[in-house]
C-alpha cells in the first residue's frame, strides 16, 4: 500500500515532528537548541555505550569487524571498535566525532582506555545533567570540572603518592601481568613483548628500565593464520624513524660515513638551490643525507629528478640522499636528532649551509625506516635545558613526553624492532595497535608506578578532592561535592558493568560487599578479580596510576564539552534532514 504524502497526512490531521531538529525545521535555520542537543548527546552516548559494554571486562564478547575491501577479523579492543562505528544519523555522527577527538589522547598516552572512558562518560553525563537546572549552575559546573581536571593532572600529587606507598613500583611480575591484561590474555603476545622489552630490574625485582619497541608489519594473506613475531635488537647508539626511498636505504644498510644536513620544514626548490649550487662540493666524494620534515612535490619532480638524471648521464653515483623524519612529535624528533648530531637545524630564516664545517657521521639505515647513529655522544647542554623544561612543567603528560626524550638523548635507552606477520591487513592492524597499547601502558607504569585495576586510584583521587571541598567553605564547595559524588558513583557503576558481564543481575550483595571493601582501603594492596570474584594481590591485576587519571581526565573533558554546550550549530550544507526524518503525530490545533 503506497505511503501518504506529507500534505495528505496534514489533511488527515497529522503533522511531522522531528526528534532533535524541530526548531531548525520550524525556523529554517541550522541550529539544534540546548534541550534537543542534550537529548541528542544522551541518545548517542547510549548507542555507543550499548555496543562497547558488550566487550567490557574479561567476560566481554568480541566484535566482528570488516573493512571496505572485505577483510574480516574479530576484536574486543574498544578503540578499534569505536573507530569502526558509523552513524547514518548525521547529527549523532557530529557528537560521535567530538568524543573521538578526546579519547585519542587516552589511547596515545597510556594505551587503550576507550571502553572505560566512554562507559564512564555516559554515566557521569546522565548523573550531572539534573544539576544543570539554571544558568548559574551551568557556569559552576564547567568551573568545577575544569578545577577537577587540573587537580587530577597535577604532577606533584603523583610523586607524593609514590613516596607514601599509595602507588607501588612496578616489579617484573607486575610488568608481565600488565601486558597479560592489556593484551586480553594473549600469552603468545605476552611472551613476545617480555622478550622485546628486555626489562632490567634491581635487587628488589623492581623494573628500572625497558627497551623501546618499534613495530613493523606485513600481511601473509593465508586463509588460516596465526600472528608470527620476529624480535630484533636495533643497532646504534641513537635511532630516529625516517621515511626513505628503498634503494637509498639499501645503500645505507651497512655502517656508512656521510654528512647530514637538516631542515625543520618542507624542503623545496629554494633550499635545493641554496644547498646544491652554493654550499655543496660537487667534486667531493662524500655522501650527503638531507633530512627534512617533508619534501615538496615540485622539488621532487623537477630539481631532484634532474639531479638523478645528471648522475646517470655522467655515470656518477648518486651521493645526495633524502629522508623525511617520522614520529609522533615530528618537531621534537628533528630538534633532538640535530642535538645528537650537533648540527644546525635550518629554518626558513637561516638557510645558509656551512658545508665544510659539517662533521662526518657513521650511520646505517635498518629495515628501510630507522636511522641508526653510531658513536653518538649525549648533548649535555641540550639535555639540561630539557630537564629544566620538564621540572617547570605541571602536566604529568607533558612531563612524560619530555622525560622520554631525555632518556633517549642520554643514550640510556635501546630499541627493539618487532616484525609482525598476520593473515590480513585488518588483523595486522588489530595486533599492531594492541602491541602499541601494551607498550604505552608499560612505559606509563615504569614512570608512574602501578595501582589496583578498576579505577581504584582514580576513585581515591576524586575522594580526596571531595574531602578538600568539604573542608573548604568556598562558594563552589557544595557543587564540587555533588560532582565528585556523581563521578564516584559512576566508577562503582562501571565495576557493576564488569560484574554483570559474568553474573547478570545476580549476586548483587556479594558485589556490594566486595566494592565496599575494595574502594575504602587506603593502600593498594589488593586488586579486584572478577574471574575469581575475590580480591587478589595488586601485582596480579595491576594497572598504571597514570592510566586511571587519563581515563578520568578524558571522561571529564567529554562530559564538560558536551554537557555545557548550549546548542549545536551544524553545517548549513546539512539543512536538509540527514537521518532525522521525523514522525507524524496528531495535530491538536486542528
Amino acid at each position: 500500500m503506497p505511503s501518504l504524502s506529507d500534505t495528505e497526512m496534514e489533511v488527515a490531521g497529522f503533522k511531522r515532528v522531528y526528534d532533535y531538529t524541530q526548531y531548525s525545521h520550524e525556523n529554517h535555520i541550522n541550529v539544534i537548541p540546548e534541550e534537543a542537543f542534550q537529548r541528542l548527546t544522551s541518545d548517542t552516548f547510549g548507542t555507543v555505550a550499548d555496543v562497547l559494554r558488550n566487550t567490557y571486562g574479561p567476560y566481554g564478547s568480541t566484535m566482528m569487524l570488516t573493512s571496505q575491501n572485505g577483510e574480516t577479523t574479530t576484536t574486543k579492543d574498544g578503540y578499534n571498535i569505536y573507530n569502526s562505528l558509523g552513524f547514518n544519523h548525521q547529527y549523532k555522527r557530529m557528537v560521535y566525532m567530538a568524543i573521538q577527538n578526546i579519547i585519542e589522547r587516552v589511547n596515545r598516552t597510556v594505551g587503550d582506555g576507550t571502553t572505560s572512558c566512554i562507559l564512564l562518560a555516559e554515566k557521569v553525563f546522565n548523573k550531572l545533567l539534573p544539576l544543570m537546572d539554571n544558568p548559574d549552575n551551568k557556569r559552576h559546573l564547567k568551573e568545577v570540572l575544569d578545577n577537577i581536571e587540573l587537580e587530577l593532572q597535577e604532577s606533584l600529587a603523583i610523586k607524593r603518592d609514590m613516596e607514601t606507598g599509595m602507588i607501588l613500583p612496578m616489579t617484573r611480575t607486575a610488568l608481565r601481568n600488565i601486558i597479560r591484561v592489556a593484551s586480553n590474555y594473549d600469552m603468545k603476545l605476552v611472551d613476545m613483548l617480555m622478550e622485546a622489552l628486555m626489562p632490567e630490574t634491581d635487587e628488589n625485582d623492581v623494573v628500572t628500565s625497558v627497551r623501546n619497541v618499534i613495530v613493523d608489519s606485513s600481511s601473509t594473506y593465508e586463509s588460516v593464520s596465526n600472528a608470527n613475531y620476529e624480535v630484533t635488537p636495533l643497532p646504534g647508539d641513537y635511532r630516529a624513524r625516517i621515511n626513505m626511498d628503498v634503494d637509498f636505504a639499501l645503500a645505507l644498510e651497512k655502517p656508512t660515513n656521510l654528512k647530514i644536513v637538516m631542515y625543520d620544514h618542507t624542503f623545496n626548490a629554494s633550499e635545493w638551490e641554496n644547498f646544491y649550487n652554493h654550499a655543496y662540493d660537487k667534486e667531493a666524494e662524500e655522501l650527503v643525507l638531507l633530512i627534512a620534515r617533508s619534501f615538496h612535490v615540485q622539488f621532487m619532480d623537477n630539481e631532484y629528478t634532474r639531479y638523478l638524471k645528471s648522475t646517470q648521464l655522467t655515470k656518477r653515483p648518486v651521493r645526495i640522499y633524502l629522508a623525511e623524519i617520522k614520529g609522533r612529535y615530528v618537531q621534537d624528533e628533528l630538534h633532538d636528532l640535530a642535538a645528537i648530531l650537533n648540527v644546525p637545524l635550518h629554518d626558513i630564516h637561516h638557510l645558509e649551509v656551512d658545508y665544510n664545517n659539517i662533521p662526518t657521521f657513521n650511520v646505517q639505515v635498518h629495515n628501510y625506516n630507522c636511522l641508526c647513529i653510531n658513536n653518538a655522544t649525549p648533548p649535555t647542554d641540550y639535555i639540561n635545558k630539557l630537564k629544566i623544561e620538564r621540572d617547570n612543567e605541571t602536566s604529568y603528560v607533558r612531563q612524560t613526553v619530555i622525560n622520554d626524550r631525555i632518556v633517549a638523548l642520554s643514550l640510556d635507552q635501546k630499541d627493539t624492532l618487532v616484525r609482525v606477520k598476520a593473515g590480513t591487513n585488518l588483523e595486522l592492524k588489530m595486533i599492531t595497535d594492541k602491541i602499541d597499547d601494551c607498550v604505552s601502558i608499560v612505559k606509563s607504569a615504569c614512570n608512574y608506578g602501578v595501582v589496583p585495576n578498576m579505577l581504584w586510584y582514580g576513585d581515591e583521587r576524586i575522594s580526596r578532592i571531595h574531602q578538600n571541598a568539604c573542608d573548604n567553605a568556598s562558594p563552589l564547595s557544595k557543587f564540587t561535592q555533588a560532582v565528585c559524588d556523581a563521578i564516584q558513583l559512576s566508577i562503582e557503576d562501571l565495576c557493576r558493568d564488569i560484574w554483570k558481564s559474568k553474573h547478570g543481575n545476580t549476586k548483587e550483595q556479594q558485589l556490594h560487599e566486595l566494592m565496599s571493601e575494595f574502594y575504602t582501603v587506603e593502600t593498594p594492596e589488593y586488586a579486584f578479580d572478577v574471574i575469581t570474584d575475590d580480591l587478589v594481590p595488586c601485582t596480579q591485576l595491576p594497572t598504571s596510576a597514570q592510566y586511571d587519571l587519563e581515563v578520568l581526565v578524558a571522561t571529564l573533558s567529554i562530559v564538560k564539552y558536551l554537557l555545557t554546550s548550549r546548542a549545536l550549530v551544524f553545517d548549513a550544507f546539512l539543512m536538509q534532514p540527514q537521518g532525522d526524518q521525523g514522525h507524524f503525530v496528531r495535530d491538536d490545533n486542528m
